[in-house]
């Protein structure tokens, strides 16, 4: 005959108290699942607004705010006027403030 040595043990709290902890960790989970699926929603009508930008707008967004270079590096490299990457960001802003405020 052969046995079997577990290391499983036995919860011997008060049902109440068990409630109390498995409701937590549902709660937990819950709040995690929500979150994550905020975050989708939020991503997705950031890029439903992104898609809302011209082309241009939308590079110079991520070149300034992915690849933290600035509106000077932005210009002097397309060779344009410092004030038409400026103007060009805070427009894109602007419309990208609009359609998630809706």
């Amino acid at each position: 005959m052969y046995s079997i040595k577990t290391s499983k043990t036995i919860d011997d709290r008060p049902c109440a108290e068990k409630a109390k902890s498995f409701n937590a960790i549902n709660l937990t989970l819950l709040c995690t699942f929500a979150d994550l699926v905020s975050k989708k929603d939020n991503c997705k009508r950031l890029q439903t607004a992104m898609g809302n930008l011209s082309e241009t707008q939308r590079r110079r967004l991520y070149l300034h705010y992915s690849k933290n270079l600035t509106l000077r590096q932005i210009a002097e490299m397309e060779g344009v006027h410092l004030s038409a990457v400026g103007q060009s960001v805070r427009s894109a802003i602007k419309k990208l403030r609009k359609h998630l405020a809706d």
